[in-house]
């Protein structure tokens, strides 16, 4: 009897650890992902290159939108960008901009540690975090050189669509202007 209770101590143990026992999240700013795009004037499209910063070509199944009264802070971490992600029509990611300070960091870690569990994947000397759910992927990472701290949503079901037509775009771009490099097997 010590020894089975011992047992699902142990084991209710693993599942806590790991993210079985927390929820998943389902959307993010009234958004659910895998949803259609919502054609409302609440959403205005940004290029790859504002958010990259550098000129880059555009994405046909692939947009980014920011809200015109955008979330200014999430988890009590004051946001300085939020871009919602959509494939094909589809919701599928948001990407949280903050500036960072460690202060900020820590208790994010710590408050995203509280809701969702330990993570995944930690490379805390790199300042990032990864949780995994059956539909979603959470990453968390700070650039040193920036100073900026990045939250990432992702809806894994619609990720490898946004993947393969990103690279089927870029495909059709090397074909255009390399004809033949592109081969078939």
């Amino acid at each position: 009897m010590r020894i089975c209770l011992t047992l699902v101590f142990v084991l209710v143990g693993i599942l806590m650890t790991h993210g079985v026992c927390f929820a998943e999240p389902h959307g993010f700013g009234g958004f659910r992902f895998g949803d259609p795009a919502p054609h409302t004037a609440q959403l205005t499209p940004i290029t790859r290159s504002e958010l990259l910063g550098a000129k880059s070509p555009e994405s046909r199944c692939v947009g980014l939108f920011v809200k015109k009264d955008p979330i200014t802070s999430f988890h009590g971490v004051k946001t300085t960008r939020v871009i919602y992600k959509f494939v094909k029509d589809k919701f599928f990611g948001v990407l949280i901009e903050c500036k960072d300070t460690d202060t900020s960091y820590n208790a994010l870690i710590r408050k995203l540690i509280s809701k969702y569990g330990r993570p995944y994947g930690m490379k805390a000397a790199k300042g990032m975090y990864f949780w995994y759910f059956d539909h979603v992927n959470l990453t968390v990472y700070k650039s040193m050189l920036s100073n900026t701290l990045t939250i990432e949503f992702e809806y894994s079901p619609l990720l490898t669509e946004s993947y393969t037509c990103l690279e089927e775009e870029f495909n059709t771009v090397v074909e255009e202007r390399y004809p033949g490099v592109i081969t078939t097997r």
